[in-house]
């Protein structure tokens, strides 16, 4: 900070002992030496709180970011849920897979298909049922086997 050396350090003691005296030198030395304790906290914590200032700047900041993320976030969102209201859940699945009329012919999906779809489901139901039936009937005779 200073460039101050030995020579210029021995040479203002010895002037301020002319000056000053050497009955009062330690008590103006130890005044002095308090003067600059302040002065190098009262800079320290000057410091401190520009830093402190800075990040908070930067959290602010950052934190207006995330904000208007959020916002951008719930407008998609209400975007999404507004389209989806829109849509009309009485419409058949023939209806929503149809291909527009620019794009080409219109295609509904085959009737064997989903006539198919709904007997394969049907027996997988009656599989089931099955199955049940023949736990029902197992329990029941292994119930009379352990009663006799």
């Amino acid at each position: 900070m200073f460039d101050i050396g030995f020579f210029e350090l021995s040479l203002i003691g010895v002037v301020a002992l002319i000056v000053i005296g050497p009955d009062r030198l330690p008590g103006v030395a130890r005044t002095a030496g308090k003067w600059l304790g302040r002065l190098n906290r009262f800079v320290s914590n000057i410091k401190e709180d520009i830093s402190k200032e800075i990040k908070d700047d930067e959290l602010k900041n950052i934190l207006k970011e995330q904000q208007k993320l959020a916002d951008e976030f719930k407008n998609v969102a209400a975007q999404t849920q507004s389209s989806i209201n829109e849509l009309n859940p009485s419409e058949k699945l023939e209806d929503l897979l149809e291909i527009n009329e620019s794009e080409g012919d219109k295609h509904k999906p085959d009737q064997a298909l989903l006539d198919s779809i709904a007997q394969a489901e049907e027996k997988a139901k009656q599989k089931k049922k099955k199955k049940k039936k023949k736990k029902a009937q197992e329990a029941i005779t292994e119930s009379d086997d352990t009663d006799e």
